[in-house]
């Protein structure tokens, strides 16, 4: 069975000002309570690469297509420096196993001190703590994530204005899958790409698109379905590429890259 699981976060700083955030991987385990024992190692680790401010409250487990349940457990941090609300996020990528895919994404709740002259400095302890993070990853076979690269992609011949379309053969698919076209343009040279959810099928090559609203297309830009697939980290992969901050007015996702650390 596939589980999601989901670290909770919270800050709190000596003003009073908190802030929180989650962060989610994937695992398959016999049970939840497998998944969640397994789940364990891993934010221990995490917690290591938090300043002192932050500390993880709980995680959640869940199995795809039923309801989930929390768990309310702490973590405290493992670094006694301080930190922004969260301001700061240190960008990161992981590779998994045995595909091409690769996950970016942003550590928050790390200290300030990372960061000397805008770039990318860490301290011999965050490293070590970030690599052991990686490393319990791997161990407990926790998954990202990320689209089927090795699904093949076929020529779109047509899509008509109401979205019935016309494909070269080569793909299966069934009705209420996403088709992903890949580098198309409409008829008057729009680009279309995107994914959209196939409303009705009359065979492998022929179908319709829910609310196609895109105009017609003519022999451009191909067409793959859109599926997922869930690599186990590969542990010693995880790396800080550089740290990014959030501009003032940003929604709390959008973040800005400081310069990055070109040694």
């Amino acid at each position: 069975m596939k589980f999601k699981l989901v670290a909770l976060f919270n800050y709190v700083n000596d003003l009073g000002k908190s802030a929180g955030w989650s962060e989610v991987w994937y695992a398959d385990a016999s049970n939840s309570t497998a998944a969640a024992t397994a789940f364990i190692p891993v934010l221990e680790k995490r917690a290591g690469c938090l300043g002192r401010s932050t500390s993880i409250i709980g995680y959640r487990v869940q199995e795809f297509g039923k309801r989930a349940f929390v768990v309310n457990r702490a973590f405290p941090p493992g670094l006694d420096v301080g930190q922004d609300i969260p301001q700061m996020a240190l960008e990161c990528k992981v590779y998994g196993t045995g595909v091409e895919n690769v996950k970016f994404f942003q550590l928050r709740g790390v200290p300030d001190s990372l960061v000397v002259n805008g770039a990318y400095t860490p301290s011999q302890q965050f490293q070590f703590n970030l690599i052991a993070y990686g490393i319990a990853l791997q161990a407990s076979q926790i998954a990202f994530q990320c689209i089927d690269q090795t699904k093949p992609q076929v020529k779109i011949l047509s899509i008509t204005q109401d979205g019935n379309f016309v494909l070269a053969p080569g793909l299966t698919y069934d009705e209420g899958n996403t088709l992903s076209l890949l580098r198309t343009k409409n008829q008057i040279g729009q680009n279309v790409s995107g994914n959209y959810r196939i409303e009705q099928k009359t065979s492998n090559t022929v179908g319709k698109l829910q609310a196609w609203s895109k105009g017609p297309v003519l022999n451009n830009g191909k067409a793959r379905v859109r599926e997922y697939v869930y690599p186990i980290v590969v542990g010693n992969s995880l790396t800080g590429i550089q740290i990014s901050t959030r501009k003032v007015g940003r929604s709390f996702f959008q973040y800005r890259g400081r310069v990055r650390n070109r040694t």
